[in-house]
């Protein structure tokens, strides 16, 4: 009897991360058997695969790969009209990163652009806002003349700039315009009608083109086309009727970028005015704000004198420091000083930090001493307080501030001052790359104490909110001092992952993991360390439902992304040859790599079980560490997979 030759078989190739999302989508496609009720999803604008299409594109463009963000946006085009424009927009914000960008984006736009210049174009509102696009893309590729074309052809729409002008996103797209473009004859009258024909949506626009003037204006004087934009805005500001209190805030923020003191000065009388006027009228003013602000009651706060305070600190900042003579700084700081402490300690610290700009020290420090001991808020005046003299260089005042403030906190009733002013000192501490002096207010915080403190601490070794933060800002501390032996960093580390999902929900529980932990670790150069905290980030993101789950999942692959796709020392010359071509990255290990692949894996394998909406939005978190191991080309795939996925399922498998 012979025996049948064995037929040999060969091996499956390993799934790759695209196979993994594709297959975590098609199984959540598939009608759920035992009816286990999926996760609910609020958005009603978008289709999943729309969604997740228009996703990959952004993260192409964000990358600079042109060639792959047009193609996936294509895929989108039908059901999209605004695809192909918002993409090559968003691919020229990136034209500083990556060189021969620009050359790459001006091909494509000429051609997407032609049609929208014929006189014979419909008018419609979808190509109003495609000629706003090719604007603000032409703007940022400094096309100063396909920029204004499309400006002119939009101007002879039916109303073209309503919607520009009140539609915050597209008010930011228009002032981004006429900010590159220069001042025009269009652009300027646009700008000197905006308040009267949008009101608060005029100033807006306004307000948004004097900050971006102001700003080039501070890295450069001799910057003729800003300044002008500049003189155009305070114009539009002082020939216009302000007839609300947001308006005025605005005019005071652009008289103060240009900087005119006096102007500021009578825009906050006329407000006073107003605000004195409703309250003996009875007319109903401006909401007030509400009575919890992070958790602290406002008992003693005045909203009137909050929008006051707030106003002059605004326009104060904006202001050219330098250009300021000491009569007017003098004349701000008591004019600052008189209003900053008649509210509660809230308001006194965002004035004791603009005081600081000013220069007026002494103010600065009799107005958080002028807080009542009995107002919790103290601790947010003594914290703004610190960070301002350390800033101005006086490290000295600062401490003695520092003692001063931990003197009241103490005799307060209760623990919350005393702890929320220590961490936020030694916040500001590592923030300052100071991580001695932030150990040292970290040693000053007094424990837990009495009979059953002892008791509990005798017999079960826990560790409770407050410690679990304090050892979070010690980790901060010890990883920029670079000093602390691998075995107490590794006992650290370990006691932090242990207790903290133990400790922490939520939210709270994935900021402290990413924020406390992964992103010291990974800028410290601890991999292998930042790497063990994967399975715990893995468990503390199965409980995320919606957008929420996308934004926590995209703030792990970033971090992760920054750190494992570092380009080549000679990563310059290698693209050179390649006009906007992604810069190469170091090759990963393999224990590197599964890790990372099994983390996106094991993300989209939870949220697979939960739903269509919550797989799509576990794969466009996921989108940039895919970018950074897999490519642009992975991306591209990903989204064609997903387009076939959802007009042909049975097809998908192939491709």
């Amino acid at each position: 009897m012979t025996q049948a030759a064995s037929v040999p078989t060969n091996p499956a190739p390993p799934l790759t991360p695209v196979d993994s999302a594709i297959g975590a989508l098609l199984q959540a496609l598939r009608p759920a058997a035992d009816g286990a009720a999926a996760v609910g999803e609020e958005r009603s604008v978008y289709q999943p695969d729309t969604w997740l299409i228009q996703r990959c594109w952004e993260v192409l463009a964000d990358a600079g790969a042109v060639q792959e963000a047009l193609a996936v946006a294509r895929l989108n085009a039908l059901r999209q009209p605004l695809a192909i424009h918002q993409c090559l927009h968003r691919l020229s914000r990136q034209i500083d990163r990556h060189w021969g960008l620009a050359a790459a984006v001006a091909q494509p736009l000429h051609t997407v652009v032609a049609p929208l210049l014929r006189p014979d174009a419909r008018g419609d509102a979808a190509q109003a806002d495609q000629l706003l696009y090719g604007a603000a893309t032409a703007a940022n590729l400094d096309e100063r003349t396909l920029a204004f074309a499309c400006l002119e052809r939009l101007d002879q729409f039916h109303q073209p700039w309503q919607r520009p002008t009140v539609q915050p996103d597209q008010r930011k797209l228009l002032a981004e315009t006429v900010l590159r473009s220069g001042p025009h004859p269009l652009t300027a009258a646009l700008i000197a009608f905006a308040v009267r024909r949008f009101d608060d949506a005029g100033a807006q626009l306004v307000g948004e083109i004097s900050a971006g003037a102001s700003e080039h204006l501070r890295h450069s004087s001799h910057a003729p086309k800003m300044a002008r934009l500049l003189a155009l805005s305070v114009a539009a500001m002082r020939n216009s009727t302000l007839t609300t209190l947001h308006a005025r805030r605005v005019a005071a923020t652009i008289f103060g970028q240009a900087g005119l003191v006096s102007e500021v000065l009578a825009q906050l009388t006329t407000v006073a005015n107003i605000q004195l006027a409703r309250r003996e009228s009875g007319l109903p003013g401006r909401t007030p704000d509400q009575p919890v602000l992070r958790q602290v009651k406002r008992p003693n706060a005045n909203s009137d004198i909050d929008f006051q305070v707030h106003t002059l600190c605004q326009a104060v900042r904006a202001m050219p420091q330098a250009r300021l003579s000491n009569e007017e700084r003098i004349e701000l700081a008591n004019q600052l000083a008189m209003l900053g402490g008649q509210s509660d300690g809230w308001t006194a610290a965002g004035a004791a930090a603009t005081l600081l700009e000013l220069g007026a020290v002494r103010f600065a420090v009799e107005m958080v001493e002028k807080i009542p001991a009995g107002d919790p808020t103290r601790v947010e005046g003594v914290i703004e307080l610190v960070r301002g003299l350390l800033a101005r260089g006086d490290a000295t005042l600062a401490r003695e501030q520092v003692q001063k403030g931990l003197t009241w906190a103490r005799a307060y009733p209760g623990r919350n001052p005393e702890r929320a002013l220590i961490w936020g000192i030694a916040e500001i501490y590592l923030e300052r790359d100071e991580p001695q002096h932030a150990l040292a207010i970290l040693d000053q915080r007094r424990g837990e104490t009495g009979f059953f403190h002892r008791l509990r601490s005798r017999f079960s070794r826990k560790l409770t909110d407050d410690e679990l933060h304090d050892d979070g800002l010690r980790l901060r501390a010890w990883l920029l001092q670079d000093r602390v032996s691998a075995s107490e960093l590794n006992t650290l580390v370990a006691r932090l992952n242990t207790w903290a999902p133990r400790l922490l929900d939520g939210e709270a529980r994935v900021s402290f993991l990413v924020d406390t932990m992964l992103k010291p670790l990974l800028l410290s150069g601890r991999t292998r360390l930042a790497l063990s905290l994967l399975p715990t980030l893995q468990d503390a993101l199965r409980t995320g439902v919606g957008e929420k789950h996308a934004a926590r999942v995209a703030g792990v692959a970033t971090a992760l992304a920054a750190e494992f796709a570092r380009p080549l020392d000679d990563a310059a010359e290698l693209v050179e040859a390649v006009p906007a071509a992604l810069p190469p990255v170091a090759p990963l290990d393999a224990a590197t790599r599964t890790a990372l692949e099994q983390f996106m894996r094991s993300i989209w394998q939870n949220d697979a079980g939960r739903g269509l909406w919550q797989v799509i939005h576990g794969i466009e978190g996921a989108l940039p560490l895919l970018l950074a191991l897999e490519g642009p080309q992975a991306v591209a795939q990903l989204a064609q997979r997903v387009n076939i996925a959802f007009q042909s399922p049975s097809r998908v498998e192939a491709v």
